[in-house]
């Protein structure tokens, strides 16, 4: 194996990863601004607690439905194209939602993001996996996850404040100038850097991915489990805060403090590890459902602030390594696969949450639907038991 040019191709990685993660972070900078103020946005024209879970399950929706799709054709094309394409629709939805003069056009617009999404996120992990070394998969898939926690965890709390001076209109015109700068970085760094990789034929080889996904079943189910809790932090949690009396912006601040927490657990997942990823997960898994059950049972700054952070260490180590954990049992040359499977699964999940908890906000309340969701919590404790035998026999 030749080794006289390791070091400068180990640079130029090194660099292309970093332009892709600057990209990122400006392109969530811009979504984090808006996306937790869109359930408030939709009461300004009455939105029910119902209706702010269709407008969440009409965007997981068509997210759910995109991302195998989008992993599979990112196997195949160059999939810094596809990732600039998700930016585009992304600033194009944002633009949009100036125009929006009811809930059935947020509905609309929300399904709309959904697909602009999913080519976003899967292309932009895949890019990420596609670059990194095996041994050093896990570590840049957390670094990865810094830089778009940050964008998330800067822009509620600018977004709040925009909100309070000015109006929605400012706000997803400011979102828009933003994801516009990520699309032209994507286009000028990420576009003319990256090689075409993995051509293969189309239809040759996705019926083996199948039985793949089959023996992951236990863990697509906990990643079902998880796209139900945190989707309705989006779609369900603002209107809740709002309805208690929390203003916009220390709703902003709930959420950045939520990113804050998914941002330090990041960088200690590697350290994790060693304890074992199915004990870490049983933890986490527990955690999830007294964070989400604690949001329920104390409706105030201070119950959500503890729910909300318990949620997002959860979050933090909950997606870097199932992406781990899901790739490795894929080869190379599906990577757009593995991870567009984990997407589409958690996008379901979030399809899931969001009409489940507004149905439970209608016919009970919004505080006992946060508290019936704890019970996710023990599903996915039940389904991590249930893949322990298996993660052991895969890295025996």
């Amino acid at each position: 194996m030749p080794t006289h040019n390791a070091t400068g191709c180990g640079e130029t990685l090194t660099r292309e990863l970093i332009r892709l993660y600057v990209s990122v972070f400006v392109a969530t900078l811009g979504a984090g601004l808006y996306v937790y103020f869109i359930p408030l946005y939709a009461q300004k024209f009455g939105a029910s607690f119902l209706d702010l879970g269709f407008i969440g399950t009409a965007y997981a929706l068509t997210y759910a439905a995109g991302p195998i799709f989008a992993g599979y054709i990112a196997d195949r094309v160059n999939r810094a194209w596809l990732y600039s394409l998700g930016i585009t629709l992304i600033a194009l939805v944002t633009i949009t939602l100036t125009l929006a003069q009811s809930v059935a056009d947020i509905v609309i617009l929300r399904s709309t993001a959904g697909l602009a999404f999913a080519f976003f996120w899967p292309t932009s992990e895949v890019l990420v996996v596609d670059l990194a070394s095996e041994e050093n998969r896990l570590r840049e898939m957390c670094v990865y996850s810094v830089f778009w926690s940050s964008g998330f965890l800067i822009g509620p709390i600018l977004g709040g404040l925009i909100l309070q001076a000015y109006s929605y209109t400012w706000l997803f015109a400011t979102s828009f100038v933003l994801i516009t700068s990520a699309l032209v970085m994507a286009v000028t760094w990420v576009v003319p850097r990256h090689m075409r990789r993995n051509r293969h034929n189309p239809m040759a080889d996705f019926s083996g991915s199948l039985s793949v996904m089959k023996s992951l079943t236990p863990w697509y189910m906990v990643t079902l489990c998880y796209g139900i809790i945190t989707s309705v932090l989006t779609s369900i949690f603002p209107g809740y805060a709002n309805l208690v009396g929390i203003d916009p912006a220390l709703i902003g601040i709930l959420f950045s403090a939520y990113s804050l927490a998914r941002i330090f657990i990041y960088a200690m997942v590697g350290r994790l590890q060693y304890f074992g990823e199915a004990k870490v997960l049983l933890t986490v898994s527990a955690v999830f459902g007294a964070g989400i059950l604690c949001i329920g049972i104390f409706p105030g700054f201070d119950g959500f602030l503890l729910g909300l952070v318990s949620i997002g260490c959860c979050s933090g180590t909950m997606f870097p390594l199932m992406i781990n954990l899901i790739s490795r049992h894929f080869p190379s040359e599906k990577l757009g696969v593995a991870v567009g499977s984990y997407e589409a699964v958690c996008g379901l999940g979030s399809a899931v949450g969001p009409i489940l908890a507004g149905s439970l906000a209608l016919f009970a309340s919004v505080r006992w639907a946060f508290v019936l969701f704890s019970l996710f919590g023990a599903v996915m404790f039940l389904f991590v038991t249930i893949g322990r035998k298996s993660l052991v026999m895969s890295t025996a």
